[in-house]
């Protein structure tokens, strides 16, 4: 909508042509707020394929949704891809206060404070492509580094209204359901067998 977030001040002007006093006119002042309608249109969210995921430290992985994300049915709205910003966007948050924790830098991997998930899990995950999270990029691949990052962590997908190519309504969204990544040290889990050598 090229109106959005307009602000227009009007007035209606009412004058008697009958009277013929001098306050026979009167004067009502208004202001008109424009306001895209996609910014609160309900939508329907998307969920991850799985509730647990669990992978290796230093081992590439992608992370794959439902991509159920939409306009409600119920509204018989045009398609999302040619209004409310061309589709949706969706991020992984770290949902530090899923196991009744509080949000502090203690309970999210080094560096990643809870305020700031959104970008920086941006930056590890990426965006979907389609309905797969790959990274960066399709070659990079998630990939997980920090030894912060071993054991098991809340996480939510997020599905925004909209796409930062044309617009992001960024305070329309559905979060999913809590699911779970536990990352684990493969150096931790190896197995090795200790081979004798027979005597001389």
């Amino acid at each position: 909508m090229l109106l959005d977030g307009e602000i227009w001040k009007l007035a209606v002007n009412r004058k008697s042509t009958r009277s013929t006093v001098n306050n026979d006119s009167a004067r009502i002042e208004f202001t008109l707020n424009l306001k895209d309608v996609c910014w609160d249109i309900p939508i329907e969210k998307s969920e991850p394929t799985q509730t647990t995921l669990t992978v290796d430290l230093w081992s590439k992985f992608t992370f794959t949704t439902d991509a159920n994300s939409k306009i409600q049915s119920a509204l018989s709205w045009p398609t999302e891809t040619t209004y409310c910003g061309g589709g949706f966007t969706h991020y992984v948050l770290y949902d530090s206060t899923s196991v009744g924790q509080t949000p502090s830098q203690t309970v999210a991997p080094a560096g990643l404070l809870v305020h700031e998930t959104v970008p920086s899990l941006n930056a590890l995950f990426g965006t979907p492509t389609g309905s797969t999270f790959e990274g960066p990029d399709a070659a990079t691949l998630v990939f997980l580094t920090k030894r912060d990052w071993v054991g098991t962590h809340s996480m939510k997908l997020r599905t925004v209204v909209g796409t930062t190519a044309n617009k992001l309504y960024s305070t329309n969204y559905l979060d999913s359901n809590v699911w779970t990544l536990e990352v684990v040290n493969p150096c931790e889990a190896a197995t090795f067998n200790i081979i004798k050598s027979p005597r001389v």
